[in-house]
């Protein structure tokens, strides 16, 4: 099995990484998070900033679209079609 290599410093790209950080206090455990560099690591889904030290990263990781298929899709243009109405009826 090959081991990952993390990198150190901060990233050049925008994007979702896989990070190496110190859990609590003790500094000999580490845990991994996913963390979004930004200028400065912030958490995904948040606009709250990560203020803990980054021992190391991987990334920027892919990014996979959401897939709908031609029917889920239809219901939900469907949907956002009747709630648009309802709210025009008031």
């Amino acid at each position: 099995m090959e081991r990952l290599s993390y990198s150190t410093g901060n990233p050049t790209a925008v994007g979702v990484y896989a990070c190496r950080v110190p859990y609590g206090d003790n500094t000999n455990l580490v845990k991994d998070l996913f963390l979004i560099w930004m200028d400065q690591w912030c958490y995904p889904s948040s606009d709250q900033r990560y203020r803990g030290r980054v021992l190391g990263w991987i990334g920027p990781l892919p990014r996979v679209p959401k897939f709908f298929n031609e029917e889920e899709s239809r219901d939900d243009v469907e949907e956002a079609k009747q709630a648009k109405k309802r709210r025009e009826r008031g």
